[in-house]
């Protein structure tokens, strides 16, 4: 009988340790689970998960590797954070007495975002005295500030933008690919150079299957209904719709598709429609005629 006692009070210790393991596990999962696989992506299913993101990219182990991510319900609690951009770091005083250095660098997203579909709601704006280091965060905005490498499909936001170099979803791009496919903006984007789903871009990548359906408006650079500004490398847009209002881009250019698009740059447009209205000034600018067309706005008249 006393072995049998024994047996169980060590059968139910081994219970307990496993459950504490198992507990600890949960806390130190990140995310809302997942292991960041193609089979197995991190959980996205709350606001909270998309703070953590955005800390998550500033960190050496997710900055230098490539994860999945995987949106698996509407977010309608409004998301202020942007994943990716520049932000400032402390450093060491370089002699005893002196106050810290404040250094800025840059985060980027550069792995799989799938939205499934779902809804983010955002309201991000550029605070109203705003800092130096306000300016330098949001001098890239959109539910991703800055990305790099990176593949962002099926996602849905609404709400506003208001910052630097904006877009609905991707504030802007850069490093030898992306692939942005089937997202939607349905928010109010102002700012300087603004896209309903790209600011800029300086990529190698495509666009396909995006639509935005709300005003983008530049304070004074460019506008376009899709892309802002397309700056370098090979851009392929195809089957974009835009129907929203574009207005201003009176310095830089005015366009349904596409704002501006420097001299000699590569790009390739298939498929896709404006049906947006488009309000601008003229300018002086040798580009276009006045900077303003359905699918492009400033394009190098030659």
């Amino acid at each position: 009988m006393k072995k049998i006692k024994e047996k169980i009070v060590t059968c139910l210790f081994i219970l307990l340790k496993i459950f504490a393991a198992s507990q600890m596990l949960n806390a130190q999962q990140p995310f809302g689970g997942g292991l960041g696989i193609p089979g197995n992506p991190y959980i996205i299913a709350d606001r909270m998960h998309l703070e953590e993101l955005a800390d998550s990219v500033r960190s050496p182990v997710f900055s230098s590797n490539y994860y999945y991510y995987k949106l698996i319900c509407d977010i309608t609690d409004s998301v202020r954070t942007i994943i990716g951009g520049y932000y400032f770091i402390e450093e060491p005083a370089p002699l005893p007495g002196w106050p810290p250095i404040l250094r800025e660098v840059v985060s980027y997203f550069n792995g799989s975002f799938d939205g499934q579909g779902f809804h983010i709601v955002l309201a991000i704006k550029m605070p109203p005295n705003a800092t130096k280091f306000d300016s330098s965060e949001y001098s890239n905005a959109g539910l991703f500030g800055k990305v790099k490498n990176a593949v962002i499909k099926n996602v849905v936001v609404s709400g506003y933008v208001e910052a630097g170099l904006s877009g609905g979803i991707v504030g802007s791009v850069t490093g030898s690919f992306f692939q942005i496919s089937n997202c939607t903006n349905m928010a109010k984007i102002t700012g300087g150079i603004v896209g309903g789903i790209i600011g800029c871009h300086i990529s190698t990548g495509v666009i396909e299957n995006c639509l935005n359906i709300e005003n983008v408006t530049s304070t004074g650079a460019t506008a376009g209904g899709i892309i802002g500004s397309h700056q370098s490398h090979k851009l392929t847009i195809k089957n974009c719709i835009n129907t929203g209002i574009i207005k201003d881009g009176n310095n830089g250019g005015t366009g349904g598709i596409v704002g501006s698009i420097p001299n000699h740059t590569a790009f390739d447009i298939t498929n896709c429609v404006n049906t947006g209205v488009l309000e601008a000034e003229p300018n002086s600018n040798p580009y276009g005629v006045g900077g303003i067309g359905p699918i492009l706005g400033n394009t190098p008249v030659e």
